[in-house]
């Protein structure tokens, strides 16, 4: 089984920071020679600016226009979380295994960080950059980039200017953990028992998340009572309502939440209040981490299931390989959202990938 580096509370709270902020000033003018790529309706050949009118499935093939230099660089939110340097170190390996020198920056709470480093990458040179953004204040640079024949890999937050975005439907990543704990309330005969939710609405994509679990636990369980939602502020504060929960509703039977980071505060808060019996309480997340996979490995663990959306740094180096050696991708590519629980827990790594390949 693949090891998965564990995501600590502060990769959970870096999900607020963005990858890039503050204004831009990059205003460079188009290069005489765009990149270009091929799409799927008549082999048409779009410019940069084209790119965010683009369609989801449109097919994109690379066509570099630059001498290769075989360096690409990537930007995170934080470098100093534990959960981006996972990523950072995955897609590392990968791209040097591939031949390619690999350079890498974090905004670390720097407004101008991020622009600083595209610009910088741009001026040195490099086949592709590679950002997981929080918002769009990197648009101007990313824009530039591609004008100077630079392919841009997005991830996390809808931007404006990239050629290919390895997206995920967060609304999606918090129903499918709500279907499972909804299931596990069922199939104990708590269809209509009580449960908390745990919500993060600081960027658009955890509230996506959260909206994702509030919405189908109320769908799926329409006979069960969601005696509170509680929404971040900071941990402390998260344990602190939880355990408060626990205590005015003694009835309560699990706790759904939009990420891990918080379902194991859940878990410590549920055990606080001994109500950590195998079968009358139950604990969800999403994301993964070594943390969760050591719970599901415990047979008496109340942790029961995990949503996951696959190992983001394979997947972001694989893809932005693959289009730099030729290989086509929709403009828009969509993580899957997989179920993990003790029942798949051997195979889950594999069964991702085949089910992937599958669609693909």
């Amino acid at each position: 089984m693949k090891k998965l580096l564990a995501l600590i509370l502060a990769g959970a709270m870096a999900l607020s920071m963005a990858a890039c902020g503050g204004s831009d000033p990059s205003s460079g003018t188009a290069a005489s020679g765009s990149a270009s790529v091929t799409v799927s309706s008549g082999g048409e050949t779009y410019s940069a600016e084209k790119f965010f009118d683009m369609a989801a499935d449109e097919i994109v093939t690379w066509t570099p226009v630059n001498e290769v230099t075989k360096k690409v660089g990537l930007i995170v939110p934080d470098t100093t979380s534990e959960f981006y340097n996972g990523i950072i170190k995955d897609a590392k390996a990968i791209f040097e295994e591939a031949g390619y020198e690999f350079v890498s920056d974090g905004v670390n709470k720097d407004a101008t960080r991020g622009v600083t480093a595209i610009e910088s990458w741009i001026a040195g040179g490099i086949d592709a950059i590679i950002i997981m953004a929080q918002d769009q204040t990197c648009d101007l640079a990313l824009k530039k980039a591609m004008e100077q024949g630079i392919l841009v890999v997005s991830a996390s937050a809808k931007i404006q200017y990239y050629h290919h975005w390895l997206m995920q439907d967060n609304f999606d990543v918090g129903y499918q953990t709500a279907v499972m704990a909804a299931d596990w309330m069922k199939e104990h005969g708590y269809e209509d028992g009580q449960y908390i939710c745990v919500s993060n609405n600081t960027t658009e994509a955890t509230a996506d998340k959260s909206k994702g679990v509030v919405d189908g636990m109320a769908e799926l369980l329409p006979n069960g009572e969601c005696v509170g939602e509680v929404v971040l502020v900071s941990p402390d504060q998260v344990r602190a309502d939880l355990d408060t929960l626990l205590m005015q509703y003694p009835d309560v039977h699990c706790i759904v939440a939009m990420h891990n980071a918080f379902s194991l505060i859940g878990l410590e808060a549920a055990k606080a209040a001994g109500k950590a019996v195998k079968d009358e309480f139950a604990v969800f997340g999403s994301a993964l981490s070594e943390q969760v996979l050591s719970e599901l490995n415990k047979e008496d663990s109340i942790y029961e299931g995990e949503i996951w959306m696959g190992d983001q740094g394979r997947n972001l180096a694989e893809h932005t390989l693959g289009l730099l050696e030729g290989k086509s991708y929709p403009h828009d590519w969509a993580a899957l959202n997989f179920p993990i629980t003790r029942e798949n827990l051997s195979t889950y790594y594999d069964d991702y990938y085949a089910e992937l390949n599958a669609q693909e």
